[in-house]
């Protein structure tokens, strides 16, 4: 599985930095020499920087071949205060500046430490439940570069990206079921309630993972139970209504619902009228959004623009 790839792959790098690029994935052609002066001038051993995105030619849908980036960068680096991007992360507010795996060089000391610690940092999304606890380490020493040194790409090789995508295709699911299959319930969501397998589900857990060894660190951090509800019942919700497959058993789908009642009555009652199979209203919502869905999949262009124009007002 992916996880176990990544942990393998570590035990057998050499250098003192580290970066981790997929294979669709791209780095301008002066990226090492950024990341140089910024070690050299910061003594950073955890910096995230910005990426595009590059979507390939086999990308269905208008934005093939294209390249996606944020024009808004000042090209300057500074040092981040780790609590305020746990802080974002808790509340679901703001992922920008955390590390995620594909957009950060980080220091193989670092991760020796971070492994010494928890034994293994790679589970769930490996992009996210590594950062966390390299994160965590006293020595963490945290910098943004707000500027766009590579790109991610999009293809129908991608997991995620690709499942999440408009495609309609048979390749949309496999992707994602490969990645799904390979990983045990116990390397999905380790230490994570609720263990609901969806695309929303994995990023929240690798904050349980880290709270998990470095309890006394995250005491005063928690996860915002009524934004995790809402993440998950979205993803619910969004499968529901498209030909994507369907990860999550009975009995997780049951463990979710003894957790959303676990919440205030009106965040209880805001999940229960969000579009589901929770109440009637729920049931509506997701009957109006499986209509949108099919009449924007098969209106031609120009009907299709004025619906959407339309559904927004």
């Amino acid at each position: 599985s992916m996880p176990v790839h990544w942990e393998f792959a570590m035990d057998h790098v050499e250098g003192e930095y580290i970066i981790i690029i997929g294979d669709d994935d791209g780095v301008r052609s002066d990226f090492l020499s950024i990341l140089d002066i910024v070690i050299e001038h910061t003594g950073a051993n955890l910096i995230k920087f910005k990426t595009g995105l590059y979507y390939h030619n086999d990308w269905i849908g208008d934005r093939k071949n294209t390249f996606e980036f944020d024009g808004r960068c000042s090209n300057q680096y500074f040092e981040v205060d780790k609590r305020s991007v746990i802080s974002d992360f808790c509340e679901f507010t703001n992922y920008a500046i955390f590390p995620n795996l594909l957009q950060t060089c980080f220091s193989l000391e670092l991760f020796r430490k971070a492994k010494q610690k928890c034994g293994t940092v790679f589970v769930g999304a490996t992009d996210w439940s590594c950062p966390f606890v390299l994160l965590m380490d006293n020595s963490a020493k945290l910098v943004y570069v707000d500027s766009t040194l590579g790109y991610g790409g999009r293809s129908q090789l991608s997991n995620v990206a690709y499942y999440e995508s408009a495609a309609n295709d048979k390749n949309q699911n496999d992707r994602i079921t490969y990645f799904i299959n390979e990983l045990s319930a116990e390397v999905r969501f380790p230490y994570h309630v609720p263990k609901i397998t969806t695309a929303g589900n994995f990023t929240p857990a690798a904050f349980s993972y880290a709270k998990h060894f470095y309890g006394e660190e995250l005491k005063s951090f928690a996860l915002n139970k009524f934004e995790l509800c809402k993440v998950i019942q979205q993803d619910i919700a969004e499968e529901a209504v498209s030909t994507r497959q369907r990860f999550w058993t009975p009995f997780e789908f049951e463990s979710f619902k003894d957790f959303v009642r676990e919440l205030p009555d009106s965040e209880r009652k805001a999940i229960r009228g969000m579009a589901g199979s929770f109440s009637l209203a729920g049931k509506g919502r997701l009957l109006l959004k499986w209509l949108k869905r099919r009449v924007l999949r098969f209106a031609p262009p120009p009907l299709r623009a004025w619906g959407k124009a339309i559904w927004k007002r």
